[in-house]
């Protein structure tokens, strides 16, 4: 026991198949729980690097406020592409609510709630929109939380595919020495350097976006988006339009922006934001479609 809680490691939801290896999880258990049933948390990395093992500071920040935290990995798009990331979460939804009674996290709402960092934020989002669309997602968290999340790859996609044409007289046609191609995540995101094998529609379904037309708003639970004021454009621009988004839809959605934070920085697992999502989860409880709660 440290810091008020237990980590059970690596519990195996999804056997390794094809080359995949096992997709795992550990499991944080307060010592006395604030709130009822498991907090899924996904790592980030651009979809392709990144491991649970490194993206311990908001699950065990979580788990000293009382919250069960399971600290999931998946598939990184370097072993698959998409969406073999996204079935895993889906797929870790399901292992977590079948097993709730022998994790400890069964009661009116064994998933707490679902989010991440980074690429897990999206993927959060993606398999909550996807999940309910496609009629896949076994049981709605009460509620979703996304740190600093990217929103849609698909927009990597459209530049590959149709390339903007050279500006008559700028840079490069002034005898400048055109670049190599950027490192880009979309690549192994989608297993193809061959853009012109995958459709506009393939790409678009990565983007939590496309699924909200298919789906029935109302059962959309509601979302916690924080980002910071330091981070990239990108991101701060993809936590504003999925924010954007979701209320032109008619969901909950808030949307913090802290200053003076960068991605992955240490005030995200301050007390002051740790206690803006407790207060977050507490109120999605308190509305969810479940029985009443007692004794949290």
């Amino acid at each position: 026991m440290s810091g008020g809680f237990t980590v059970l490691r690596d519990v195996e939801y999804r056997p390794a198949a094809d080359g995949l290896r096992p997709a795992e999880f550990d499991l944080f258990v307060p010592e006395q729980r604030t709130l009822p049933g498991a907090f899924v948390f996904l790592h980030g990395g651009g979809w392709r690097f990144g491991d649970k093992a490194a993206s311990e500071r908001i699950p065990a920040a979580l788990a000293r406020a009382g919250v069960a935290v399971v600290n999931a990995n998946y598939a990184l798009t370097t072993e698959r592409p998409y969406p073999q990331n996204v079935d895993d979460v889906l797929a870790l939804i399901a292992h977590l609510e079948a097993h709730a009674e022998e994790l400890g996290i069964d009661g009116p709402a064994p998933i707490l709630g679902i989010g991440g960092a980074s690429a897990g934020g999206h993927l959060a989002s993606l398999a909550v929109t996807k999940g309910l669309a496609e009629d896949r997602l076994v049981t709605r968290p009460a509620a979703v939380v996304s740190w600093y999340a990217p929103l849609d790859p698909a927009s990597r996609f459209l530049a590959h595919r149709y390339p903007p044409a050279q500006r008559p007289g700028g840079f490069w046609d002034r005898g400048g020495a055109e670049p190599p191609s950027p490192r880009d995540p979309f690549v192994p995101f989608i297993g193809t350097e061959d853009f012109g094998s995958v459709t506009l529609d393939e790409a678009l379904d990565g983007d939590p976006r496309r699924h909200l037309a298919r789906l029935d708003p109302s059962g959309l639970p509601p979302f916690l988006l924080l980002t910071g004021s330091d981070d990239s454009a990108e991101i701060r621009y993809a936590q504003r339009t999925w924010h954007g988004a979701l209320r032109s839809v008619g969901a909950e959605s808030t949307l913090l922006e802290i200053a003076d934070a960068d991605h992955e920085d240490p005030q995200f697992s301050s007390p002051a934001l740790i206690g803006a999502v407790l207060g977050h989860l507490r109120n999605a409880l308190a509305t969810a479609p479940i029985p009443a709660l007692s004794g949290f």
